[in-house]
């Protein structure tokens, strides 16, 4: 069994030689286990999950580079349970499918078992904010919960409840066909209509939509609130299956922008952000929702491939 090594936080780290945990090597980098675009992870190692990659690293007959410790660059589940993989390989691997399951839940918004879900909310509530002078702390005490978490999520309840209970209602709303999902295949787009009524598109939990669509592209149409976005697959380097590359919808925004009739303003925050977002202003939009489908689809269209079409 390899050895474990100890997690040291990046504002820690100084120039130790170290494993990076699903984010960008340091110039002290020895190996990176790291599902993120240009990284350096060893080919026959790769996954969609970062902490996939950990767990294939730990079964393979490869020795620990010259590490000393293994670190974070931010704060996450995939991420975490990467370094709990490096720091604990024994316990880890006793719990690889729990593991993997909040990693999932955490990055890619998909949870069957809904105990992996609330391991994942609980985790993210404990995220430090930017700039917390105690986030070393933070990401301590999310590795020392971890295994509790994933076996015992009950005990924790309060750390997960609020964003359960927010799973809950959509997965009802879903059900009773106040929300309804229509896929476009050529477009690898998963259309979210909202009943009016049905609250706006931050009240949709994710999870309840991913677990329904394997889209990656996700327009949701809920008057006066509008979203679409590109999902967390489409950043990564996903090994798993081929998804269609993203699409710059600036333009999208300025027609859109440009037709509403009140003082609606549309953004996109661009191809490379890690979910990349085309949606109004807070106060939302007077446009009708046909013609946001009609536009988005367009630009959508415009992307795919000749021999897609």
């Amino acid at each position: 069994m390899r050895r474990g090594l100890p997690f040291v936080p990046l504002e820690e780290l100084d120039d130790r030689p170290n494993v990076m945990a699903d984010g960008a090597a340091t110039s002290s980098t020895v190996l990176t286990l790291s599902h993120w675009p240009g990284s350096s992870t060893p080919l026959r190692l790769r996954h969609d999950l970062s902490a996939g990659i950990a767990f294939r690293y730990l079964r393979s007959r490869w020795r620990w580079p010259s590490a000393e410790v293994v670190t974070l660059d931010h704060f996450d589940q995939d991420g975490l349970v990467t370094a709990y993989a490096a720091a604990e390989p024994e316990r880890a691997l006793a719990s690889e499918e729990a593991l993997m399951a909040v990693a999932t839940a955490g990055d890619f918004d998909v949870a069957t078992d809904r105990a992996a879900a609330r391991a994942a909310f609980a985790l993210e509530s404990l995220a430090p904010g930017p700039g917390d002078p105690a986030a070393g702390d933070a990401y301590r005490r999310a590795l020392e919960l971890l295994p509790d978490l994933v076996g015992h999520p009950d005990r924790h309840a309060p750390l997960w409840e609020e964003q359960d209970a927010r799973l809950t209602k959509s997965e009802e709303a879903l059900r009773a066909g106040r929300v309804r999902i229509t896929e476009v295949p050529r477009l690898d787009l998963a259309v979210v209509d909202v009943d009016e009524g049905g609250g706006p598109t931050a009240g949709l939990h994710p999870i309840a939509l991913h677990n329904r669509t394997g889209c990656t592209r996700i327009l949701v149409l809920a008057p006066p609130h509008f979203r679409m976005y590109f999902r967390y697959e489409t950043w990564v380097r996903l090994v798993s299956r081929k998804v269609p590359p993203r699409v710059d919808l600036t333009g999208v925004a300025e027609e859109l922008e440009a037709a509403e009739p009140g003082p609606g303003r549309w953004r996109f925050n661009g191809v490379r952000a890690t979910v990349a977002r085309l949606e109004p202003d807070g106060s939302g939009s007077e446009l009708a929702p046909e013609l946001v489908r009609q536009r988005v689809e367009r630009a959508l269209a415009d992307g795919v491939p000749p021999d897609r079409v």
